[in-house]
């Protein structure tokens, strides 16, 4: 009777799992449903997929893939990509479909791990990332398959490592060390994944050894290794990322604002875009030094905390964060920083955390409040994606949208005149390409943009003064745009 007991508890366990699981699935699904109309976007799709001879190439593009000829050393991301382009016939919408199922399948390992760490409301952690509108920019961006399949796999490895803990076995500290190295090898983002699990570790036990704390370490350089190889690529690439210019007091207040941006996209994200608007990270001024300030005292509060033996989730969770967004406070230089201080999608891999602060808070609440609470989140959140998730299926209302909340990115305009021309509104596309050019005079991409859209719309005298001046910005190019000058003036000249 007891057995019969015991087991009837079990079945209706895991059938309530799966009931928990197929409505992630649902819920994921139709929040990002209308991005799967979605092109390849100008920026970067087309760049890095649809126009990039490597990813085309049948004979040696593999070759160039994992050998560092790419501009981000995302092998494995690259791969799956080069497979998508050779068997879909080019189309969007098979890319589109495997990075929204990599993101479902994401969901469903971030809601098992934190079953397995006891983390209170964890299917509503799971839940309210999985449809949370920042992550669009992750699961509606072909591009950032990169983000999905890195989490995946380093969801797998956690998985896999946490399993270690319990039983240690071979087998599943074998599968921890492949299943890092791939989400490394896929993007080098999750690379202190490790860290977090063992800081999860000290939180469960409330203590940390020698003998339990060594396992992690091997896992750890596993993951390094990539990052390593990514960073020197980059390196030669990304000159104009503008921390390079910043003293160490800077990239710990750029390192901070970038903090307090995420922490505040996470609870209003009312600001969502591609590009956001550059910020200053000089130590002179006094204003930027709050975030850095705050964020010190409350790790010190947190540190008090825990060392009277009162709580450790609170620093265990702030820690967590930091840790996740490390690769991109501004310690290493990037090229996009030129454009953006922040994106997006670079936190795709500490969401989870916060979310999961905020489900042990509403945890605390009595079940109606706290059902309640958990409904109305999560039909804000479903709201906004699926809303924004329809941006990303028309480029140039997605750019549109963009200027209004960065009304001085000559990088926006540029694309809103490149996806204008390309829809035959010609009158706005020179509008925006003048203004791109008005905001970046030392931008030859601004430039290249005016001069076609000049040159297209029959306007020699002015396209050919807009290829002088790129002339000036590219000299090692001058052939080139010599060349289109004197089409235009033999053009002008029968004329």
């Amino acid at each position: 009777m007891m057995a019969e007991t015991a087991g009837d508890t079990t079945d209706s366990n895991r059938q309530g799992r799966a009931l928990q699981s197929l409505a992630l699935v649902l819920l994921c699904a139709a929040a990002y449903f209308p991005s799967l109309r979605g092109p390849f976007l100008r920026l970067d799709d087309q760049t890095y997929i649809s126009h990039n001879l490597t990813i085309a190439s049948s004979d040696h593009g593999l070759w160039e893939i994992w050998s560092g000829q790419t501009a981000d050393y995302c092998p494995l991301t690259y791969t799956l990509i080069w497979i998508q382009w050779h068997n879909s016939n080019h189309s969007p919408l098979v890319f589109h479909i495997v990075n929204l199922a990599m993101h479902i399948a994401s969901t469903l390992l971030l809601f098992a791990l934190l079953k397995e760490w006891k983390i209170a409301l964890a299917w509503f952690a799971a839940a309210a990332w999985a449809i949370h509108p920042i992550n669009t920019a992750t699961v509606a961006w072909i591009i950032h398959q990169n983000n999905t399949l890195s989490m995946l796999l380093a969801l797998c490895g956690a998985l896999a490592l946490t399993d270690f803990l319990k039983r240690r076995t071979k087998i599943s500290y074998a599968a921890a060390l492949a299943f890092t190295a791939a989400s490394a090898l896929a993007k080098p983002a999750a690379v202190l994944m490790p860290v977090v699990l063992l800081l999860l570790l000290w939180w469960r036990e409330g203590k940390m050894t020698w003998r339990r704390a060594l396992p992690f370490l091997p896992v750890l350089v596993v993951a390094c290794l990539p990052i390593w190889i990514a960073a020197r690529l980059q390196i030669k690439s990304a000159a104009l990322g503008h921390t390079q210019a910043l003293t160490l007091a800077g990239r710990f207040i750029h390192a901070s604002k970038t903090v307090a941006f995420f922490v505040y996209q996470t609870f209003w994200p009312n600001h969502l875009a591609i590009f956001h608007p550059q910020w200053s990270d000089s130590p002179a001024q006094w204003t930027n030094d709050v975030p850095l300030v705050v964020i010190a005292l409350v790790l010190a509060i947190g540190l008090i905390i825990a060392w009277r033996g009162h709580r450790r989730a609170p620093i265990v969770l702030m820690a967590s964060f930091i840790l996740l967004l490390a690769p991109i406070l501004g310690f290493m230089d990037l090229a996009f920083w030129y454009i953006s201080p922040v994106a997006d999608h670079w936190v795709y891999f500490a969401l989870p955390v916060l979310l999961c602060g905020v489900g042990w808070c509403i945890s605390k609440f009595a079940a109606p409040l706290r059902y309640g609470a958990c409904t109305i989140a999560l039909a804000i959140l479903f709201a906004m994606t699926f809303q924004r998730s329809h941006l990303f299926t028309d480029e140039l209302a997605l750019w549109q949208d963009n200027a209004q909340k960065d009304p001085n990115c000559f990088a926006v305009y540029n694309n809103i005149a490149i996806a204008a021309a390309e829809t035959g509104r010609w009158d706005e596309a020179e509008s925006a390409a003048a203004k791109a050019v008005k905001l970046a005079p030392e931008s030859w991409p601004a430039y290249q943009t005016y001069s076609w859209i000049l040159k297209s719309r029959g306007k020699a005298n002015q396209a050919i003064a807009a290829y002088r001046r790129l002339i000036e910005l590219e000299p090692e190019r001058r052939v080139e745009f010599e060349t289109e000058i004197d089409k235009l003036q033999q053009g002008r000249g029968s004329i």
